[in-house]
């Protein structure tokens, strides 16, 4: 029996919150040289820069891009993270980024292909389709069954994660971050996780934060 949309929905954010707690189970020494890309948010907010708390020494060069900074501006050919300029992510949310950024310095070349360009979730709302086989994904979405194909195409560019053992996981080389990030304002959201962004992307986005946070919670303690 096919499962009803609503059902299928909460499957899926289940799913997505276990790939978050096996990614804030991973471990890094570092967090090597990134550029950071801030994209424009109609909310009007700025969060602090990427690296705020974290050691130094933990760190390599992190170069952050404001929204007004030119498209064509280099990023002198390091990795790159774009994210929304009002979005903030938690230390451990950037481990997947860093184990997968460390195996490329390594130079292996079974590491050859892996990613050097991530996104968060809430950019992935927002871009448009990059392909003849994608579909832009519906806006501020109301129920069940409009939700129900965004978060299967999140769940598909976040599958990447946790990264083979052979070092390939999918031909595309952007990476969805499998990461809840917050607001990074003094907002009533601010110290909220939201699995889909900074932003509440509809009705009942808010329930699936709760369905979201709690499965987290208890795949971390199921791996303590």
């Amino acid at each position: 029996m096919t499962p009803d949309p609503a059902a299928r929905t909460e499957q899926l954010v289940r799913a997505m919150a276990r790939r978050e707690a096996a990614a804030l189970a991973s471990s890094a020494e570092r967090l090597p040289d990134l550029v950071v890309r801030n994209l424009d948010c109609p909310c009007g907010h700025v969060a602090g820069d990427l690296a705020e708390g974290i050691d130094p020494v933990r760190t390599g060069r992190i170069r952050e891009l404001g929204p007004h900074t030119p498209r064509g501006t280099a990023d002198h050919g390091l990795p790159v993270l774009t994210k929304l300029v009002c979005e903030r992510l938690e230390n451990r949310s950037l481990l997947p980024l860093a184990v997968v950024l460390l195996l490329r310095e390594r130079a292996r070349p079974d590491h050859a292909v892996l990613p050097d360009r991530f996104r968060t979730r809430a950019v992935a709302l927002r871009e448009a389709s990059t392909g003849p086989s994608r579909t832009p994904l519906p806006a501020g979405p109301k129920g069940a069954r409009a939700l129900l194909p965004l978060l299967r195409r999140l769940n598909d560019e976040e599958a990447w994660w946790p990264v083979p053992s052979g070092g390939r996981s999918a031909e595309s080389r952007v990476r969805t971050l499998p990461v809840a990030t917050y607001h990074g304002a003094t907002t009533a959201d601010a110290g909220r996780a939201m699995f889909l962004g900074p932003h509440r992307e509809g009705p009942g986005t808010g329930e699936l934060d709760e369905i979201y946070l709690r499965a987290r919670r208890d795949a971390v303690l199921r791996a303590l």
